[in-house]
């Protein structure tokens, strides 16, 4: 399987590169790293085109097998990000995940890798919605997620209907993370100072 990183946003709300805020003593993508780093051996970071990838680059130091990658179809948010990923991923699943999640959960990575059998997505389901940039999504997929840009889409979302998809359950993701903390997110400066309290819980 390989490790995704989707870094094509340009933190609008929060008017910074969200992968290189600083959670505690590192910043967010360094804490993705560590994380991926005994799960994959091909990680990729799709950027959109433009994005200045020094910061970047210097979060990787000591890191092996990751790539920067552009979006081959940009300017369609995420979905531009799974595409590119699907079409450079080496493996036939890929574990796709933003970059302003700071507190990924090694363990329930693993469960979700174990779930991929005769499914094209595995995606966590809490409170009735789907959290698909948290997700495995198979090779399968990349015809529909190519369709879907020519046709205008933006959503991910729009995939789904199309493909089998196995919905990880709120109890059974609560067995690794009670309190959901992996997937908190930060858009803006109120997720940020939270995400600092949450660090030090």
């Amino acid at each position: 399987m390989t490790g995704v990183v989707l870094a094509g946003g340009k933190g609008v709300r929060i008017k910074r590169a969200k992968p290189l805020l600083r959670i505690g003593d590192r910043p967010i993508l360094r804490r993705i790293c560590e994380v991926f780093e005994p799960l994959f051996q091909e990680k990729i970071i799709v950027i959109a085109p433009g994005i200045q990838t020094r910061g970047i680059r210097d979060n990787l130091e000591g890191f092996s097998g990751w790539r920067i990658c552009e979006d081959i179809i940009p300017g369609r948010g995420p979905l531009s990000g799974l595409h590119a990923a699907l079409t450079l991923a080496s493996a036939d699943y890929s574990f796709v995940a933003a970059c302003d999640m700071p507190f990924l959960n090694e363990d329930f990575l693993r469960h979700m890798m174990t779930q991929t059998e005769g499914c094209d997505i595995v995606v966590p389901y809490l409170s009735g919605r789907y959290e698909p940039i948290h997700a495995i999504y198979s090779k399968s997929c990349l015809p529909i997620v190519t369709e879907l840009l020519g046709a205008g889409s933006l959503s991910v979302l729009d995939l789904y209907p199309r493909v089998k998809v196995r919905r990880v359950e709120e109890n059974e993701i609560k067995r690794f993370d009670p309190d959901l903390r992996m997937f908190f997110n930060i858009n803006t400066e109120e997720d940020l100072s939270r995400a600092l309290e949450l660090d030090l819980q």
